[in-house]
């Protein structure tokens, strides 16, 4: 389908270079920006996912876009878990504890669920998403 996550072959990018590439699929994402949903789970605790495509929720941290939607409700930046590939789990981070209260939820998760994707705890520095160092 259109809207499905799959691989390409090399044959069937048009000739188009890396650059392009990642650009249409940034394109692409943006594009899902209207079906983006946000549940706090408890104060300073939000689950964000693209609903109806929970797949792609993870390539949300590619655009600027989500960092836009973040940053009036977390003006001190926040940490950023994603221990499954259906979505993005968001810690502010004028939560006290926001690092071990993170490193808790991607425990439990990668304990007691299926599809995993990281176990590490991020935050965004410079543009780029970086592993936040253990304390």
């Amino acid at each position: 389908a259109e809207e499905s996550l799959s691989s390409v072959p090399i044959s069937d990018v048009g000739g188009r270079s890396l650059v392009q590439l990642r650009q249409l699929a940034l394109e692409n994402i943006d594009k899902q920006m209207p079906r983006v949903r946000q549940e706090e789970i408890r104060e300073g605790i939000s689950i964000f996912t693209v609903e109806g495509d929970e797949a792609i929720s993870p390539a949300l941290l590619l655009t600027e876009k989500f960092w836009a939607l973040l940053e009036p409700q977390f003006p001190n930046g926040v940490l950023i878990a994603i221990p499954r590939r259906d979505s993005i789990l968001v810690f502010d981070k004028r939560l006290p504890n926001a690092v071990q209260i993170a490193r808790t939820l991607i425990t439990k998760v990668f304990r007691d669920e299926p599809d995993l994707l990281s176990e590490y705890v991020f935050e965004r520095r410079d543009g780029t998403l970086q592993v936040v160092a253990e304390q």
